[in-house]
C-alpha cells in the first residue's frame, strides 16, 4: 500500500465505518419493525424514499415502550454483525488456516530499516554519499557516516565515476586521496574542492607537469627514523609469497642504511632524495670500496648506518652484488629524470591531511603505469603509515577519504590489505574500487578477498558483468523461503484421487541472473548485519543538484594550476653544489613557523567577519602564494569595497541584534585586511631569503636602460667611481624594495653613505607609500615617487 493510501484510509477509515454502522442500524431497526408489529410501513420508507425513518421514528418516539424494544433489537443486531464482520476480515487477513513460512528468510530492506542503519539523515560532506531511495520528490539521499571501509564493484564504463566518485568529490569536505588515472576527476570536481577553500595537488610522476612529493621529507628523527627507512625499504622490496625471502630482507637492511646516509649525511645537502640512493650505486668505485670510505670519513652517523654498512661488508664477496642488485632494481625508476625531479621535494605536507584539508590526485597516463606504479604504491603506503603513527588529536579533527580507482592495476598492497580494520580509527576511509570479484582474487586470492571484504561495513555494487561476482551478491543479499506445492494423482477401477502437499524451500532473494539484469540506473547496497537494499544510481552529469554544484563553482576552474616539472642540474656526489642560479621556487609545503602563524591569525579573523570563511581562505592562500602582486591587491581591494562578493558577512539588516552583528562584521575587515598584508610580505620574504644568493644587483654605469630604473639619472657624471642609477631586473615592486632594503644597508655599512638617517626614512616613506597602494587599489605598482641618497 502506497503512503499517500495509508494516509487516506487513516482519515477517512473511521468515518466510512460510522457511516456502515449507521446504515446497518437503520436497515435492522426498519426489519425488526416488520418482523414484531407485521407492519411494513416503516421498511417501505427506508428503502425508498427516506433513509432516516428509522432514526426520526425511535428520537421521536423513544418515551414508547413497543419503539425501546425496537431500538434494542436493532442495535443488539448490528453489534453482532459487526463482530461477525471484524471476525470476518481478521481471519481473511492472518488466514490461520494456512502454514506460515519459517522466520529468519532475507528480504530487502526498507526505508525503515536504513533509518535504523543510520545510513538516512547523514551530513552532507560529512559522510558519503551512496545513492537514493524511493522515487521522485519521496526519495531520500543514503550516506554513511561510520568510519568502515568501502568496497565499490563495476565494470568499465558502468558509472563507478560518475555514481560514486565524483559524486562525493563535489561535496565531501575532509581531505580526498583520488587515483586518477586519466585526470577527469582534477578537471571536473577540482574547482569544487577548490571552492571548498582547499587546495589541489596533482602528483603524475613521470609527466611534465606534476607537484612533487619527496617520501623522505616525512621519515621522523632519530630513533624512530629507523622504523620509517625500514618501512620504505619494505615498500620497495615487497616479497611475494613464492619467493625467497632471504635475498629481499637483507637487501631491505642494506636500502634502509642507504636511505639514513642520504637523509642524514652532510654529503647529500641540497639533494637529499631517492635519485641520490640511486647514484650511490654508480659512482665509478666498487660500492663496497664506497662503504669503506664512508666508515672512515663519516664515523658521526648514527650507528643504525654504520652498522648496516658493517653488515654488508661482513656478508660473502660474491653475494653483495645480489643485494646491491636488489636495492639497484628497486630504485631504477629514478633513472628517468622525470619522475626523480617529480620526488625531489615535496609541495605537500602529507601530515596536514587530518590538520588542514586538501585534495590530492595521483595521475598517470594508461601507457605508463606499470613504469610509474611503485612510486604510486609507496605514496599510498606512506600515506597510510602516517595515519597510524598515532590517533587524530584535537588539532585533527578532519577525515581523509582515500578512493584507490582500479585497484587491481596495483601489483600488490599487502600493508594495507592486512591492516585494513586497524585504520578506520585513525580517520582515514579507504575506497576500494575494482571492476569485480576475480581481479582481487588474481592478486590476493580467495582467502585474502574474504578477510579484506568482510571487514569492510559497506559494499556498493554500481555494476555487475560477470558470473563470479553475480554469484557473490546473491549469495551476500540471502536466502528467503518460498511455498512449493507439489501433487499426484492415483488413478484405479472406481476413478482417480488427486493429492497435494507444499512445502516451503530457501532460494536465493536475488539469484545470479537476476542480479545481472538489475536496471542500469540501480544499485545493489550490502551493509554489515543489515539487508540489502537496491537504490537509485547517482549521476554526477545529469542529475539536477550535481550540475548547479558545478554551475556554481565553475569560477573557481581557471585557478586548477599544475606546475611544470624542473629538471635541476646534477653535480658530483661528494662535492659541494657548485654556486649556480636557481630557476625553482621553493616547495609550496616548506612554510616557516612564522608563515603558519600568518595563517592562523588569518583565518582567525575571516571568521570574525564571515559565516563561511572558506571562499575568502581560498583567495588568501591563491594570493600568498603568487609571485605577482594583482591576486593580494585584488583581494584587498574587494575586501574593502565589496566583502560581500567573498562570502556572507555575519549579521543582517532586519532585526537590531543582526544589524549590530553585520556591524562588528564590518569593523573586522580592516584587521582582517593588516594581516593579509602582512601574511603577503612574509611570504615575500621567506621566498627572497631562499632566492637571495642567486639574485643579481648592481650598479650600471651612465648608459640609458630599457629595464627598471630607481633613482636620479640626470646627475649621473661618466668619470666617478660609480654611478647611482640602480638597475633592478625584477618583475615585481615586492622585490625591488627588498633588494633596495638590502643594498641600503650594505652602503651604509661600508660607510659609503654619508648621511645614514636620511637614507633610512626615504626607504621607510617608499615602503609606506608602497602599502598604501597595495591596499587602495588593485593595481599593484611602485610608487611614482622617486627618492634618491
Amino acid at each position: 500500500m502506497k503512503r499517500f493510501e495509508k494516509i487516506a484510509l487513516i482519515c477517512l477509515g473511521p468515518f466510512l465505518a460510522l457511516a456502515a454502522l449507521f446504515f446497518a442500524w437503520s436497515a435492522d431497526y426498519a426489519a425488526a419493525s416488520f418482523i414484531t408489529t407485521k407492519n411494513a410501513a416503516i421498511w417501505r420508507s427506508f428503502t425508498s424514499t427516506d433513509l432516516l425513518m428509522p432514526v426520526k421514528q425511535a428520537w421521536f418516539y423513544a418515551s414508547n415502550p413497543q419503539v425501546r424494544r425496537l431500538i434494542l433489537i436493532a442495535s443488539a443486531a448490528t453489534g453482532a454483525e459487526a463482530m461477525v464482520v471484524t471476525g470476518g476480515t481478521l481471519l481473511l487477513a492472518f488466514r490461520p488456516w494456512e502454514v506460515r513460512p519459517p522466520r529468519g528468510g532475507s528480504r530487502l530492506a526498507t526505508r525503515k530499516d536504513l533509518q535504523e542503519a543510520g545510513l538516512i539523515g547523514g551530513e552532507p560532506g560529512k559522510s558519503i554519499l551512496l545513492g537514493t531511495l524511493g522515487e521522485g520528490r519521496g526519495a531520500v539521499d543514503v550516506r554513511y557516516s561510520g568510519d568502515s571501509h568501502f568496497y565499490v564493484n563495476g565494470p568499465s564504463r558502468s558509472g563507478k565515476g560518475r555514481g560514486f566518485v565524483m559524486t562525493n568529490l563535489v561535496e565531501f569536505s575532509g581531505s580526498v586521496v583520488v587515483l586518477d588515472v586519466k585526470l577527469e576527476n582534477f578537471a571536473l570536481t577540482g574547482a569544487a574542492r577548490l571552492a571548498m577553500g582547499q587546495k589541489c595537488f596533482v602528483f603524475a610522476p613521470g609527466s611534465a607537469k606534476s607537484h612533487r612529493w619527496n617520501p623522505l621529507d616525512f621519515v621522523r628523527d632519530w630513533p624512530e627514523r629507523s622504523t620509517d627507512l625500514l618501512n620504505l625499504a619494505t615498500s620497495f622490496l615487497p616479497i611475494g609469497e613464492k619467493e625467497d625471502a632471504y635475498w629481499k630482507q637483507t637487501a631491505r637492511g642494506l636500502m634502509a642504511a642507504v636511505l639514513g646516509y642520504v637523509t642524514d649525511s652532510a654529503m647529500m645537502n641540497g639533494r637529499r632524495n631517492l635519485r641520490s640512493v640511486l647514484r650511490l650505486f654508480s659512482t665509478g668505485e666498487r660500492f663496497s670500496d664506497l662503504l669503506k670510505r664512508i666508515l672512515v670519513e663519516e664515523p658521526e652517523l648514527d650507528d643504525f648506518i654504520l652498522a648496516g654498512f658493517r653488515q654488508h661488508l661482513a656478508r660473502d664477496e660474491e653475494q653483495r652484488p645480489s643485494f646491491e642488485g636488489h636495492v639497484i632494481t628497486a630504485l631504477a625508476p629514478f633513472n628517468n629524470r622525470l619522475m626523480a625531479a617529480a620526488c625531489s621535494a615535496s609541495d605537500f605536507d602529507l601530515r596536514d591531511l587530518r590538520r588542514r584539508p586538501f585534495s590530492l590526485f595521483i595521475a598517470s597516463p594508461v601507457s605508463d603505469f606499470g613504469t610509474v606504479e611503485p612510486l604510486i604504491r609507496l605514496l599510498i603506503q606512506q600515506i597510510h603509515d602516517l595515519m597510524l603513527r598515532s590517533l587524530p588529536g584535537p588539532a585533527e579533527p578532519h577525515r581523509v577519504l582515500m578512493m584507490l580507482d582500479e585497484f587491481y592495476q596495483f601489483e600488490r598492497l599487502p600493508e594495507i590489505v592486512k591492516r585494513a580494520p586497524l585504520v578506520a580509527g585513525y580517520g582515514l576511509t579507504i575506497a576500494l574500487i575494482a571492476q569485480n570479484i576475480p581481479q582481487i582474487d588474481e592478486r590476493y586470492g580467495q582467502k585474502t578477498r574474504d578477510a579484506l571484504i568482510g571487514n569492510m561495513d559497506v559494499k556498493l555494487f554500481i555494476g555487475i558483468g560477470d558470473e563470479t561476482t553475480a554469484r557473490f551478491v546473491s549469495m551476500a543479499l540471502g536466502r528467503k523461503y518460498e511455498e512449493r506445492e507439489g501433487w499426484g494423482r492415483n488413478r484405479g477401477v472406481l476413478g482417480s484421487k488427486t493429492a497435494s502437499q507444499g512445502r516451503f524451500e530457501l532460494v536465493p532473494l536475488m539469484d545470479a541472473d537476476a542480479v545481472q539484469r538489475l536496471d542500469d540506473d540501480k544499485t545493489i547496497l550490502q551493509v554489515r548485519s543489515g539487508y540489502g537494499a537496491i537504490l537509485n544510481k547517482l549521476n554526477f552529469y545529469t542529475h539536477d543538484r550535481f550540475v548547479a554544484r558545478r554551475r556554481q563553482v565553475a569560477s573557481f576552474a581557471r585557478e586548477l594550476y599544475v606546475p611544470e616539472v624542473f629538471l635541476e642540474e646534477e653535480w658530483p656526489l661528494f662535492l659541494e653544489r657548485p654556486a649556480k642560479p636557481s630557476e625553482r621556487q621553493p616547495a609550496l609545503g616548506a612554510v616557516s613557523d612564522t608563515t603558519l602563524d600568518h595563517d592562523r591569525l588569518v583565518s582567525q579573523r575571516a571568521r570574525a567577519v564571515f559565516a563561511d570563511p572558506a571562499p575568502l581562505l581560498h583567495a588568501y592562500r591563491t594570493a600568498l602564494e603568487a609571485v605577482e602582486d594583482r591576486p593580494a591587491a585584488d583581494l584587498l581591494f574587494r575586501l574593502r569595497a565589496d566583502p560581500e562578493t567573498l562570502g556572507t558577512l555575519h549579521g543582517g539588516a532586519k532585526t537590531r541584534a543582526e544589524r549590530r552583528a553585520r556591524k562588528i562584521a564590518r569593523e573586522a575587515i580592516w584587521p582582517l585586511r593588516e594581516a593579509i598584508i602582512a601574511a603577503r610580505w612574509e611570504a615575500i620574504r621567506v621566498r627572497l631569503d631562499a632566492a637571495s644568493k642567486d639574485t643579481t644587483v648592481f650598479f650600471s654605469e651612465g648608459a640609458v636602460s630599457a629595464s627598471r630604473s630607481i633613482g636620479p639619472t640626470e646627475t649621473a657624471d661618466p668619470e666617478d667611481e660609480e654611478d647611482n642609477r640602480l638597475e633592478l631586473f625584477f618583475e615585481d615592486g615586492t622585490l625591488a624594495l627588498a633588494q633596495i632594503g638590502d643594498l641600503a644597508r650594505q652602503e651604509i655599512d661600508a660607510d659609503r653613505v654619508t648621511d645614514a638617517a636620511a637614507l633610512s626614512r626615504a626607504l621607510e616613506n617608499v615602503r609606506a607609500e608602497f602599502d598604501r597602494s597595495l591596499m587602495d587599489s588593485a593595481e599593484n605598482l611602485l610608487p611614482s615617487e622617486v627618492v634618491s641618497a
